[in-house]
């Protein structure tokens, strides 16, 4: 079975998981029930999202996910990057798609990077995150007992509104998707998963913890970082 195959075949239970996650607020959610249009909606979300590996001088190599955002430009979690412009950043997208990457800028107060590609999407819509929308977390994580990268996807909803620059969601990440696009099922993007809260520790042997929180920064975030980049560049003209 195809991994589109396996993905379609899945997506009712990932569409139930989201609905069942917030039991008592049913009313407020407002979700999509055409599952061949969730799942079209859903691949050309995840076209969007890259395995990010950086390489950089002395070793301190280092992956996680990315996410494009149309015009060449691509937004990741900044502890992935630390901000180096010495290193070598390489994207690989699920269809085999690959790309050479660059840093760019990074954001002072949140945990967000942006850099660089010769890609040629057309640019990602955004949707202001509110409290118990329906999102799909989307990204390459480490360590799935697989030799080649795999992409996953986790459902649930927005917990609750921006807090300390930051909002949570119930779909849980496995470690190392850092840096993946959190959508709603519109495949508009919420925000940039930075982090996992889990109820087991780290070192577990388990795949993905039991209960988890994810903490992303905001779609709005993102929009800010990416007019002071328009900003500077005209200031500097």
């Amino acid at each position: 079975m195809t991994n589109r195959s396996a993905a379609f075949l899945s997506l009712t239970a990932v569409l139930f998981s989201a609905f069942a996650t917030c039991i008592g607020c049913v009313s407020k959610i407002e979700v999509r029930t055409d599952p061949v249009e969730s799942y079209r909606v859903l691949i050309e979300a995840e076209s969007r999202v890259y395995h990010l590996k950086v390489f950089c001088l002395g070793g301190t190599n280092s992956s996680g996910s990315a996410v494009d955002l149309g015009s060449g430009l691509v937004a990741t979690a900044k502890h992935i990057t630390e901000g180096r412009e010495d290193c070598i950043y390489s994207l690989l997208a699920t269809d085999g798609r690959s790309y050479d990457a660059v840093f760019l800028v990074d954001d002072e107060d949140a945990d967000l990077a942006i850099l660089k590609a010769d890609t040629h999407l057309p640019a990602i819509k955004y949707v202001v995150p509110e409290r118990y929308m329906v999102v799909w977390a989307v990204g390459y994580p480490r360590q799935l007992g697989s030799p080649d990268q795999v992409l996953t996807v986790s459902s649930g909803v927005v917990m609750g509104p921006v807090q300390d620059g930051e909002i949570r969601i119930s779909a849980p990440i496995y470690f190392g998707s850092s840096g993946g696009a959190v959508f709603d099922d519109r495949g508009r993007l919420i925000g940039i998963s930075v982090a996992l809260y889990a109820s087991m520790p780290l070192g577990s042997a388990a795949p993905i913890p039991y209960q988890a929180t994810t903490y992303a920064v905001p779609s709005t975030r993102v929009r800010e970082l990416l007019w002071s980049m328009r900003v500077r560049r005209l200031s500097i003209l």
